[in-house]
């Protein structure tokens, strides 16, 4: 459904421009990391609450702004992210992109009580969804009203507003496909998403480069295979990556909670169109 209110507003803004490399450049994708939270179902509901009514309110006083996205969830480890950044940091430099997922979240937390800074896990709650406007300006702007809010200024890059890549791979990639991908990937309802398919595993980045299944191929990483084996050593999860089953219910709870949002089930939605 998602797909195709994307691929109808695709059409639209087609049929009203002079050509398609102008009707591409119409259309950004925005990600928005709104804050850590504590992993609480209830808490989480009224932070994406907060949310929806902040983005749909800067949305709304933005000329000329069509947005439709969706509000996710993920479930991260603070120790498993600080463990991985020391074992890369062990003989070689760390990557700054490879590192700014914890960068930013560490700088969230800050957001949190001093006594709710130590706990198993988190919840970071954000935003992705596709913009589209008439011209450079407006995006700006609208990039401009979204800065304005204090909650989403506490760390760089904690607003994203890029344009859709016309590449995967090496591969042409059509905008019509990137919609339908896009749609596809917020709407996962997992921790994790890899070649079409959701996983309740951790990411240690953004960019989901990094996964376990690359370090144990490769062993020179000895020293992460044996160090990320004992993370969830006592309560016997194979695959270090893996969330726990207390982990996976949250994230279940958390997700029904957004769907019954509105009577469609789709309370995760946040759109202006």
């Amino acid at each position: 459904m998602l797909s195709g209110r994307y691929l109808k507003q695709w059409d639209k803004v087609v049929k009203n421009s002079i050509s398609l490399d102008v009707a591409k450049e119409r259309f950004r994708f925005l990600t928005l990391l709104d804050c850590i939270e504590i992993p609480d179902p209830s808490t989480a509901i009224k932070t994406i609450i907060e949310l929806k009514e902040s983005l749909q309110s800067v949305a709304s006083s933005s000329t000329g702004v069509w947005l439709l996205g969706c509000i996710e969830v993920e479930v991260v480890s603070m120790d498993l992210m600080r463990r991985y950044r020391e074992l890369i940091t062990t003989g070689t430099s760390t990557s700054s992109t490879e590192m700014r997922k914890l960068d930013v979240c560490e700088l969230l937390l800050k957001r949190l009580p001093l006594i709710q800074r130590n706990l198993p896990c988190y919840l970071l709650v954000h935003f992705h969804g596709v913009v589209s406007t008439k011209s450079a300006f407006r995006f700006e702007q609208f990039y401009s009203n979204l800065k304005t809010n204090k909650r989403w200024a506490q760390a760089p890059r904690q607003i994203e507003l890029k344009k859709l890549s016309n590449k995967f791979r090496g591969r042409q990639k059509s905008l019509e496909q990137n919609l339908t991908d896009i749609a596809d990937y917020i709407t996962k309802g997992g921790n994790d998403w890899m070649a079409k398919k959701a996983y309740f595993k951790y990411k240690l980045n953004f960019d989901g480069s990094v996964n376990y299944d690359e370090l144990l191929s490769d062993h020179t990483n000895w020293r992460k295979k044996g160090s990320l084996n004992d993370f969830h050593k006592e309560e016997g999860v194979e695959d270090p990556l893996s969330l726990t089953l207390d982990e996976i219910s949250l994230l279940a709870q958390i997700i029904d909670g957004m769907m019954s949002l509105d009577k469609n089930r789709t309370g995760y939605l946040v759109s202006k169109v």
